[in-house]
């Protein structure tokens, strides 16, 4: 399928961000951390009302308002959420081991000087926390470690021992081909990852190509903010439809919509998809995903949690995943089944998130198999979504009209950047 998009005005952005944080550096882990005396943070001291006119400023297709490091997506969304986190690879020593049975362990030792923009200390449980969260049955984000071969993780996900979990993988092979009473039920989930990911499409279109909006479909890109119109973009954008002389989008399958009183949905995009690919998803998926959330995969881990979840005697399901162990306030281990080098780089990417801020310290005893929230229920976690918080060089201040505002994080372990305040606009807003 054909891809369209504008490189150089991406490259501009990225520059000018690499810029503004040119002041920061990777640290050289701590080898014997000692844990800090936590005194009394001092009080941040909000942010002038009004920023002088020098500014660093970057531009952006659009945010969202989901600045969480667990749930941001797009790119405006990321960058704002990548400001205000530090990454593992940045803030902790990380050892790989082998042993003779091929499991891999990557031991994680946090530095002890990690301060959040609140002022309180990083621990190893703020890592289990944020752990957990992406490990979370409930977890729609876009960071997956599904892939790292984390031992016990798959059990965790789909909330099912090793053996159901066989027993539902095969009847759910069996089903996507036809070939069983559960076909229907298989063919639900398949549906529901499948349209999640055609809603991924449609944000990569709109956060990589929304500055030739007009070029491509003569609407510029501040009239691309609902779904309807978003979702028209990315069907032009990824040539599965077009807008004729009339000014209506007329999809592969000669379908309409005026654009004015009618406009596609992503089911409508989805079922262009099943048409060109004869209900195929692992095929779709090969040609034309944009990110490592595999559809059938997605769909058979959704199916076995369902079906397993109603066998007697796992009612209670997966306490905790097994290859993850806490060795003390600043050292974590995870075993894998094997080693790869995109597991590290996954694993080395996730930040530490604030326990206190983005879960329930109430909700947390590592012994007790409680990680700061009700297993299954992240809504708490998604309310944090508009203001995050975090290790990083900057700190969130504010979005308004477009524009989100940045301060120094005066915590921050690193050298500081070189600017005080930074700004992101959408530049869809002007």
């Amino acid at each position: 399928m054909k891809r369209r998009g504008n490189t150089a005005a991406l490259l501009m952005a990225l520059c000018l961000f690499i810029c503004l944080l040119g002041g920061c550096t990777t640290t050289v882990p701590v080898e014997t951390p000692v844990a800090p005396v936590q005194s009394p943070a001092p009080a941040v001291t909000p942010p002038p009302d009004v920023l002088p006119d020098e500014v660093p400023t970057v531009e952006y297709a659009s945010f969202s308002g989901i600045f969480s490091p667990f749930f941001a997506s797009s790119e405006g969304d990321t960058a704002v959420s990548d400001m205000t986190q530090v990454k593992l690879k940045d803030a902790a020593e990380l050892d790989v081991t082998e042993a003779e049975d091929g499991n891999v362990t990557y031991r994680i030792k946090l530095r002890d000087d990690i301060r959040f923009s609140d002022g309180k200390y990083a621990d190893i449980d703020d890592l289990i926390f944020t752990l957990y969260v992406f490990f979370d049955p409930a977890y729609d984000g876009a960071v997956s470690l599904d892939n790292c071969g984390i031992v016990g993780l798959k059990e965790y996900r789909t909330q099912s021992s090793e053996a159901l979990y066989d027993k539902y993988s095969d009847i759910f092979n069996d089903a996507y081909a036809g070939e069983n009473d559960y076909a229907a039920s298989a063919r639900e989930f398949v549906k529901k990852a499948w349209i999640a990911d055609v809603s991924a499409i449609v944000d990569y279109c709109c956060r990589n190509y929304i500055d030739s909006a007009e070029v491509y479909t003569g609407h510029p890109a501040a009239e691309i903010t609902t779904e309807g119109m978003q979702v028209m973009f990315a069907m032009v954008t990824w040539s599965y439809g077009d807008i004729d002389a009339n000014g209506n989008l007329v999809s592969m399958s000669g379908k309409q919509w005026n654009l004015s009183t009618s406009f596609p949905t992503l089911e409508d995009f989805y079922n262009e998809f099943v048409d060109v690919y004869d209900g195929d998803c692992v095929k779709y998926w090969r040609y034309e995903g944009v990110d490592d959330t595999d559809v059938y995969a997605e769909a058979k881990n959704a199916f076995i949690q369902y079906w397993a979840a109603r066998e007697t005697g796992n009612e209670n399901g997966i306490s905790r995943v097994t290859g993850m162990k806490r060795v003390d306030d600043y050292t974590l281990e995870i075993t894998a089944s094997e080693y790869s080098k995109e597991a590290e780089s996954v694993i080395g990417s996730i930040p530490a998130a604030p326990l206190d801020d983005d879960g329930d310290e109430s909700l947390y005893d590592y012994e007790a198999d409680s990680f700061g929230f009700r297993r299954g229920e992240l809504e708490a976690v998604r309310e944090k979504n508009a203001a995050p918080v975090g290790a990083g060089p900057y700190r969130f201040t504010g979005f308004e009209n477009g524009t989100v505002e940045f301060a120094l994080n005066e915590y921050y372990f690193g050298q500081a950047p070189e600017n005080e305040h930074v700004r992101f606009v959408d530049k869809t807003a002007k």
